[in-house]
């Protein structure tokens, strides 16, 4: 599992589910095992998504920072849910942003109606989310 931090990944996947709905998944520090049965809705997105992993050591304990970038063809509905997602990479590894407990990630949105016909509509998608683990899905 060891990967060198700050490494950009490139997404060509994205999918969600409510935090709660990952009480059968196992988090530990090798990675994360994740049910198959689960109700992942995968999020239709243009192009390729940026998945960005840093570390650094805050009070001697080592925090890794997950931050997604996507452009998404429509907004998708938040509110007050918590939120988790599995990534999956166009070599085929699985990450998780988020587990079923807290913290949860951040998620924001971004819905940009250009002023010019050259520009492209899209909603931007920004998911962050700060643990002491990174979660490859085994």
């Amino acid at each position: 599992m060891m990967m060198r931090m700050g490494n950009i990944i490139y997404i060509n996947k994205v999918e969600m589910i409510d935090a709660g709905q990952l009480s059968s998944s196992t988090f530990f520090k090798q990675g994360a095992k994740i049910p198959e049965d689960l109700p992942f809705v995968e999020l239709c997105t243009v192009g390729l998504s940026n998945f960005e992993i840093s570390d650094k050591v805050e009070n001697k304990v080592r925090i890794f920072h997950h931050s997604l970038k996507s452009k998404l063809v429509e907004c998708i509905e938040i509110g007050n849910r918590k939120l988790c997602f599995r990534l999956t990479a166009v070599d085929g590894s699985q990450y998780m942003i988020g587990t079923d407990s807290r913290p949860y990630p951040l998620v924001q949105q971004e819905d940009l109606h250009p002023s010019e016909l050259s520009q492209s509509c899209a909603v931007t998608l920004y998911i962050s989310w700060k643990s002491i683990c990174f979660y490859k899905v085994l």
